[in-house]
């Protein structure tokens, strides 16, 4: 049943491209809740949220959410950062990264890195950590040494 109803999805957004239109924000919350009504434990993760910069936008993605929880048993996840107040029921939560963490994770990732890196001496492996983590803010950094 489940294949059926992606089936049946996927067909209805090949057909809307294939003729070149856009299928409403109605019309693709139906599809979702399709989709999504016979899960018994689905997950719909929204990240970035903040950057969506359109105010109109994020009120109407946030309605669509709603409308999901409405019609389905879906866990959802909103993931922004705290300048954009997210106004949908359930909880809130700030998670933010120490700068122990990122400095842990950060070294750990130089160690891995490539071979001209790990040639630094201490004292500028420290300083590039310590500048990174500054700029990073709390915010999850995914550090790729390249120091070739």
């Amino acid at each position: 049943m489940q294949g059926l109803v992606a089936e049946d999805g996927i067909t209805a957004l090949k057909d809307a491209k294939a003729k070149h239109k856009h299928l409403s924000t109605e019309e693709l919350t139906t599809l979702l809740i399709r989709h999504l009504s016979p899960c018994a434990k689905a997950f719909v993760v929204f990240d970035a949220f903040d950057e969506v910069l359109n105010e109109e936008s994020r009120t109407q993605l946030l309605h669509v959410m709603q409308e999901i929880m409405l019609h389905t048993i879906v866990n959802i996840m909103i993931m922004s950062r705290p300048s954009v107040v997210v106004s949908i029921q359930g909880e809130c939560l700030n998670i933010c990264a120490n700068d122990q963490d990122m400095h842990m994770y950060i070294k750990d990732r130089m160690q891995k890195g490539s071979i001209s890196i790990q040639k630094l001496d201490k004292l500028d492996q420290e300083k590039i950590i310590k500048e990174t983590t500054k700029k990073a803010d709390g915010m999850y950094v995914l550090f790729y040494p390249c120091y070739d």
